[in-house]
């Protein structure tokens, strides 16, 4: 006998059609998260920069545009994932901000992360998988 049977053929379709099944909404949230992990370290970066160097950078969002002044490499491609429904100006400084900010990046009925900036200048990334949520 040779080959596989027709039993054999529909398990192995099975288990791999139940492994995609809870892999691909994975996917996802693993490119939300990468994404708000990335923000966050060019953000410290900025404010650390902002330090060592005694200058303002401002990053200003507004509808998937972005710009740093004075310019930051990196930070353009991730503007357009962000989702927020005001416009943000962040200004960092030596002592930290001048307002504090939350960024969120995602889809809220999916799965997403928040990027929230405190006064001091201190940038924290949360991420959030509304799917394990429902689990």
């Amino acid at each position: 006998m040779r080959g596989w049977s027709l039993l054999e053929t529909v398990i192995c379709i099975t288990l791999s059609a139940t492994l995609a099944w809870a892999a691909i909404p994975r996917v996802g949230y693993e490119r939300v998260r990468t994404d708000a992990k990335l923000l966050g370290e060019i953000l410290r970066g900025i404010r650390h920069r902002a330090i060592i160097e005694r200058r303002e950078f401002t990053v200003y969002y507004q509808s998937g545009v972005c710009s740093v002044t004075p310019a930051q490499p990196g930070l353009v491609g991730l503007c357009q994932r962000l989702k927020t429904n005001n416009p943000a100006t962040i200004t960092f400084h030596i002592n930290g901000v001048t307002t504090p900010t939350t960024l969120a990046l995602g889809d809220a009925a999916d799965s997403f992360c928040t990027v929230a900036i405190s006064l001091r200048g201190r940038v924290r990334v949360t991420c959030r998988d509304a799917k394990e949520d429902k689990r």
